[in-house]
């Protein structure tokens, strides 16, 4: 496409909802400097610093400033939204369609500004902010929901033709928008958009078409504001010999949710979870990283939770490093635990559902960084062919204690993996993590270990005096009674 047909935002909210995840530190600022917010150069974007997760209420509350702009930075996609709806925010967030997100009851009505520029994972950093700042988290879910259905009214309409052209095309001129060699998926995309509902294509058109809408001043301004009114859609369609009727579909909805839902917990009330947040995926991938390609995959799985609801799963049938999956925590602060300050424990549960081959293993880190999350040191575990497990009915659970954290550790993170390094092997199906945990005594908990460490140093102490003096006192005697 052109510049002037990138403009265009009839497939933009579409397009732009798509990137990689690869894990990386959150960095959020409470604030930035307006200019950064530019919708219509994303040249400015591009000179903003980077490392920033930035998520207000907007600063921009009059229309037209509204919109959102993107910048490739060294193939990350840098985003930037200045008075934006929630949820516009929540389906950039979660790279969703605004249409197929269920909102609860409410929620902000107030529109926002939203700035990333991290070198990884745009999309979760924001999920993260929008979870810290605003208290809301999403998962998806599939539901029952009203749709509008997309249905042929005139067969013989001229307003949508049997493309002849070899590629997809946008162009606009003389006061009309065309579109060449596209599918009606624009069509759907887009209007979900805009109205906000999800759009079932009923046509059975399945074809590519040329077809045009006018391209007057209101429509232009509806079509890139995102407000379009039903009433201009609907002529708009009409044009085409198509229409819209309510429905109901079973379909995947992304459905909002204030607050987080129980966090998994150590048995032990001695002791206190350091992280990583979200041990147990009770609330789904939220303060997880993740990442996979080629036969691996990964998913937060509800159906053999070692405990609660949900857990993480991560398999491959295909070795090599070109098939790798895996799971990253957020790095979290290690609190009195770190420099070494206090030993903690880390604790997983596991299971392997299929049977293992020899020589393959998952690989399990705790990892530990400085204050900057410059990687210090870490302890690894391997579970499969090394732990001797295979094709398990039940969970399983490693613990190791007494952990130090090395000269100057500050945080830790932990990562569960598949094929991710070199040398790693795994292909053999399907393994589970549940109540991962890194933990240190309560405060009273260590008070009360050093305080009876104490006494009984104390009692050892005054023993000993005791055993010396006695010794010394049965020495005389026996040189009285020898005299």
């Amino acid at each position: 496409m052109t510049k002037t047909k990138t403009t265009v935002l009839v497939s933009v909210p579409v397009l732009a909802l798509m990137a990689a995840v690869i894990a990386v530190k959150l960095l959020f600022f409470p604030s930035v400097n307006d200019k950064f917010f530019q919708v219509r150069n994303n040249g400015v974007l591009r000179q903003a610093p980077p490392g920033l997760v930035v998520v207000r209420p907007t600063h921009f509350p009059k229309p037209p400033t509204n919109g959102m702009a993107f910048a490739n930075v060294k193939g990350v996609q840098w985003m930037v939204g200045r008075n934006v709806t929630f949820q516009n925010l929540i389906a950039m967030a979660y790279s969703y369609n605004p249409g197929r997100i269920s909102l609860p009851v409410g929620v902000p009505k107030n529109n926002f500004d939203f700035l990333v520029t991290v070198p990884k994972d745009p999309e979760q950093h924001l999920q993260s902010a929008i979870r810290r700042k605003l208290g809301y988290v999403a998962e998806k879910e599939t539901r029952g929901t009203p749709v509008l259905a997309l249905k042929v009214e005139d067969p013989n309409s001229p307003g949508l033709k049997v493309s002849t052209a070899a590629r997809e095309d946008i162009s606009q001129k003389n006061g009309r928008l065309y579109f060449t060699h596209a599918q009606l998926r624009v069509v759907t995309d887009g209007l979900e958009n805009f109205f906000k509902t999800p759009i079932v294509d009923k046509t059975g058109l399945t074809n590519f078409y040329d077809f045009s809408l006018v391209w007057d001043a209101q429509t232009a301004r509806q079509i890139q504001s995102g407000t379009l009114d039903r009433e201009t859609g609907r002529k708009i369609l009409a044009e085409w010999g198509l229409g819209l009727e309510p429905d109901t579909a079973s379909m995947e909805m992304l459905v909002v949710s204030k607050g987080l839902p129980a966090m998994a917990a150590p048995a032990d009330k001695t002791r206190v979870l350091l992280g990583p947040l979200n041990p147990g995926a009770e609330s789904g991938s939220e303060n997880w990283f993740y990442g996979m390609s080629g036969t691996a995959s990964l998913s937060v799985d509800s159906t053999e939770p070692a405990t609660g609801a949900k857990d993480f799963m991560l398999g491959n049938t295909t070795v090599g490093r070109e098939n790798h999956a895996d799971w990253r925590s957020e790095i979290f602060p290690l609190g009195a635990a770190a420099n070494g300050g206090k030993p903690v424990a880390f604790s997983f549960a596991y299971k392997l559902s299929d049977a293992v081959k020899d020589g393959d293993n998952l690989r399990v880190q705790f990892r530990f960084y400085d204050k900057a999350t410059n990687y210090l040191d870490q302890k690894e575990f391997w579970v499969g062919s090394q732990s001797h497990d295979s094709a398990m009915t039940s969970y399983k659970t490693i613990t190791t204690s007494g952990i130090l954290a090395p000269p100057g550790a500050q945080m830790s993170d932990v990562a569960m993996s598949a094929n991710f390094y070199d040398g790693d092997n795994w292909s053999s199906g399907t393994g589970r993590f549940d109540n991962i945990f890194v933990t240190t005594l309560r405060p009273f908990a260590w008070l009360k270990v050093v305080t009876w460490v104490m006494v009984l140093a104390g009692v050892a102490g005054l023993t000993a005096l005791a055993i010396h003096f006695g010794r010394r006192s049965a020495g005389r005697n026996r040189m009285v009674t020898s005299g």
